[in-house]
C-alpha cells in the first residue's frame, strides 16, 4: 500500500454520479493517471449518493484535475462547490486491542495485535512504531500487514469519516495461531485496533484555518470587519500603507467560503483580498454535530487508485470492473 499524504490536501470537490458505469471507469482510470503525477490527492468515493470526492491541496489544485478530467480525458462531469477537508485525531493516550478471528468448517483465520495510540504535535504526521520482540508475538512477516491495517484505518477516522493525522501508533504485542493466522487477518485487526483506540481516545475534529488578507480604502475597513465576528477571525492585526489599511486575520475555510462574494464586495474596487492555507485546529465544539450531518464523508471511503494494479496490466481491467458493478449497485 503506498505512502498516503494526509497534511498536503484541505479542500475537497465533489463529482456527482457519473451518468453510466462506463463513465465512472474512465474517470477512475483518469484519476489513476492524474495519480501517478501528483500525490498531493486523495479519492473517496461515496457509497449512498454514488459521488466521487477528490481531495486536494486548495482550490486551485482541484480545479486543475477537473479542467485535466474535462479536456484531456473527455469526461462530461458535474461538479459542486468546493468545501473545507475536515480531519480527526486524538487528544489522549490509549491502549487498544484488535482481534479477528474467524472459524467455519472449511476455514479458520486469526490475527490479533496490541498497540498505543498517542497524540501528536499539530502536522507532524502519522508515525508507526514497531516494538514487537521475537517472533513468538507476532511473526515479523505479519508486522506489515498489521501496519498496512492501520494505514486504511487512518482514511477514514470514527467521528465524520475524515482523515485521521497526527497520531503516533506503536505496536507492542499480541498473538498468533501456528495455522490460521494469515495476512488479510493481520491486517483486519491493525485496523480493529486503530478505530477501537480512535474511540476512546477523546477523538477531536480539525477544520483548515486560512491566513486572510484584506487591502481596503481606509473608509471601507471598518464594513469589512464587521463581517470579521461572523466568519470566527482570530489573531487580527491592521497596519496602514499609502492611504490604504491591510487588514490580516486568521479565519476558518468553512466561513471563508460563504462570504468571499460579501468581502470583495465590501472592499469595492479599490483593494484586494487573498487568503493562503495556515494550519488545522480544532472546530467548536458546538459545531462538531453540523459538521458531521453536513459532511460528504458520512458515507464515503477512500479509495486506493493503484489498488488494481497488485494483479498487474491483464488483470486490472478485470478487477476493475468487478468493483465497479458492485460500487454502482
Amino acid at each position: 500500500m503506498r505512502p498516503i499524504n494526509f497534511f498536503e490536501p484541505y479542500m475537497i470537490i465533489t463529482i456527482n454520479k457519473p451518468k453510466t458505469m462506463n463513465d465512472l471507469k474512465r474517470m477512475l482510470l483518469a484519476l489513476k493517471r492524474c495519480a501517478e503525477e501528483d500525490s498531493n490527492f486523495m479519492v473517496y468515493l461515496n457509497e449512498t449518493s454514488k459521488q466521487t470526492i477528490v481531495a486536494g491541496n486548495g482550490e486551485q489544485h482541484l480545479h486543475s484535475i477537473v479542467d485535466r478530467l474535462s479536456s484531456e480525458f473527455h469526461l462530461d462531469i458535474d461538479v459542486l462547490k468546493p468545501q473545507a477537508l475536515y480531519k480527526e485525531t486524538i487528544r489522549k493516550t490509549v491502549r487498544s486491542e484488535g482481534r479477528f478471528v474467524r472459524q467455519s468448517s472449511s476455514l479458520c483465520r486469526y490475527g490479533h495485535c496490541w498497540i498505543e495510540l498517542e497524540p501528536k504535535l499539530r502536522d507532524t504526521g502519522n508515525e508507526f512504531v514497531n516494538n514487537i520482540v521475537g517472533e513468538n508475538v507476532i511473526p515479523s512477516e505479519y508486522i506489515p500487514s498489521v501496519h498496512e491495517g492501520i494505514q486504511r484505518a487512518m482514511t477514514c477516522g470514527v467521528l465524520g469519516n475524515f482523515p485521521v493525522v497526527d497520531v503516533k501508533v506503536t505496536l507492542y504485542n499480541g498473538s498468533f495461531h501456528e495455522y490460521d493466522s494469515c495476512q488479510m487477518s493481520y491486517r483486519i485487526a491493525g485496523s480493529l485496533a486503530l478505530k477501537n483506540g480512535m474511540k476512546q481516545a477523546y477523538p477531536v475534529i480539525l477544520e483548515p484555518i486560512m491566513k486572510l488578507t484584506v487591502e481596503a480604502a481606509e473608509c471601507n475597513l471598518p464594513d469589512v470587519i464587521k463581517e470579521i465576528p461572523s466568519m470566527w477571525g482570530r489573531k487580527e492585526e491592521i497596519e496602514s500603507k499609502d492611504g490604504m489599511s491591510i487588514w490580516t486575520a486568521d479565519v476558518p475555510l468553512r466561513e471563508l467560503t460563504k462570504f468571499t462574494e460579501t468581502l470583495s464586495f465590501k472592499i469595492g474596487g479599490k483593494g484586494n483580498c487573498s487568503a493562503v492555507f495556515g494550519y488545522y485546529d480544532a472546530v467548536p465544539e458546538n459545531m462538531k454535530e453540523t459538521i458531521i450531518h453536513e459532511s460528504s464523508f458520512r458515507d464515503a471511503n477512500y479509495e486506493d487508485l493503484f489498488y488494481w494494479s497488485k494483479w498487474g496490466k491483464e488483470e486490472e481491467e478485470y478487477h476493475l470492473n468487478n468493483f465497479i458493478e458492485s460500487f454502482w449497485e
